[in-house]
């Protein structure tokens, strides 16, 4: 039996990504100058909203998001079971988001209408396009007529074999929303070193290292990859926050080193993407050896 699933914004997904896979998108929410927008919105121009939003983060514009709470959950959480479907919903991590949170409240919330309907929520322990390969892979799997539980089992395996590392330009947005110590800010922004930071097990963010240099941090991205890549037929994501030719330039270092030629580059998503500043640029992949640093 098929079922439906649903994702947030953060994940990265583009509106044709989206539709590919036949995947819902929950929105995130910002707010810039007392007014609120969708980060994501079906139909507009991902790449042109995102260069906009990037630019208002570069000009330090007072731009703040919101978490999606339990009422949005719920809304679209009932729409799905009530037309007869189960529900799979996979989540930015609950170590950087309280949203997840707010899902597992709406899930509970409405299995009490629906008893005899299934809607499971998972911690995909990662964020932006890692989020996001891990919900494309799991609509593969639904799509090749893996059940719910079975869809489950495999994005748990998935996740904590999958690898997320990250080059951030300024540790200045971090440092703001509270993500990284002071003393970590204080380190990345001196002689012009960039710091190195990595999905957690728990999902959370961890600074494991620092480079002096831009080209350096790409380097270093490109090395780790060398290193864990599962196999060189492995699907490698690039995510960047307003830097594609970095970018581009990470991808081929990459592929220099390990003969991939799988590749996925998308933007940063806007949620994530207002904690981590213009500039940032992460690498997502299936790891032959875990996540661990």
């Amino acid at each position: 039996m098929s079922f439906r699933i649903l994702t947030d914004s953060a994940s990265a997904l583009t509106p044709a990504d989206a539709a590919k896979y036949n995947v819902g998108v929950i929105s995130f929410v910002f707010t810039v100058g007392g007014k609120d927008f969708l980060c994501f919105h079906p139909d507009k121009d991902t790449e042109a909203e995102a260069k906009r939003f990037y630019e208002l983060l570069r000009i330090k514009a007072d731009v703040k998001t919101s978490l999606i709470n339990a009422d949005k959950f719920l809304s679209a959480f009932d729409a799905v079971l009530a037309g007869g479907e189960d529900l799979l919903y996979i989540g930015i991590a609950g170590g950087i988001s309280g949203t997840l949170q707010a899902a597992r409240i709406a899930a509970e919330e409405v299995l009490k209408r629906y008893p005899e309907r299934t809607c499971l929520v998972v911690d995909s322990l990662a964020a932006s396009l890692g989020e996001g390969m891990m919900v494309m892979q799991a609509a593969r799997l639904r799509d090749a007529g893996y059940s719910i539980s079975q869809t489950v089992a495999e994005i748990d395996r998935l996740k904590y074999n999958f690898r997320q590392e990250f080059t951030i330009d300024s540790l200045y947005y971090l440092r703001k929303s509270g993500r990284v110590s002071a003393l970590a800010s204080i380190a990345g922004g001196m002689l012009g070193i960039k710091p190195l930071l990595h999905g957690s097990d728990a999902g959370t963010l961890e600074m494991h290292g620092k480079v002096r240099g831009r080209m350096n941090s790409l380097v270093a991205l490109a090395d780790s990859c060398a290193v864990h890549l599962a196999s060189p037929d492995t699907l490698i994501g690039i995510a960047h926050a307003d830097c594609l030719r970095d970018a581009e330039t990470l991808r081929d270092m990459i592929a220099e080193r390990t003969g991939a030629e799988n590749f996925m580059i998308r933007y940063y998503d806007l949620c994530t993407g207002a904690h981590a500043g213009p500039g940032t640029l992460a690498v997502f992949y299936d790891s032959a050896d875990g996540r661990k640093v």
